[in-house]
């Protein structure tokens, strides 16, 4: 699979984003952008599409499943893939994420190679982007 690609990771922790940052380079992905919450995603969202999103789900001010709908719900965007990875390992959460279009649902913690393959997997099934 093609490596050229760019990746928006939202998580409040700024560990989080470190590890998976690192996860992402050690798998050939080094255009690696990094929000700590939903606001912060939305300004990087204005300044550029990404070609994947990983979404933490528990983070102050934004909920993640409120930007997820946000940008589901916004014709520019609604074609990124977006990989739900979150400590929150109910059905229900699940479910909803899910149903209001994310690709796939990690629960935390996972291993460097379960994260890259869930990547590669997200990334072989995506929508082409939109001409505009």
């Amino acid at each position: 699979m093609a490596r050229d690609l760019s990746v928006l990771i939202v998580d409040d922790s700024r560990t989080m984003r470190r590890v998976l940052t690192q996860y992402l380079n050690h798998g050939g992905i080094t255009r690696v952008m990094a929000a700590s919450g939903g606001t912060k995603a939305l300004a990087v969202l204005a300044d550029g599409i990404p070609d994947l999103m990983i979404l933490d789900l528990n983070m102050p001010g934004m909920h993640g499943l409120e930007l997820l709908e946000k940008v589901k719900s916004d014709p520019a965007m609604a074609h990124i893939p977006v990989i739900i990875l979150t400590v929150e390992a109910s059905q229900k959460t699940m479910n909803e994420a899910l149903s209001q279009g994310a690709a796939s649902y990690i629960v935390k913690p996972v291993s460097r190679e379960a994260f890259l393959e869930q990547v590669d997997r997200v990334m072989a099934n995506r929508s082409p982007c939109p001409k505009g």
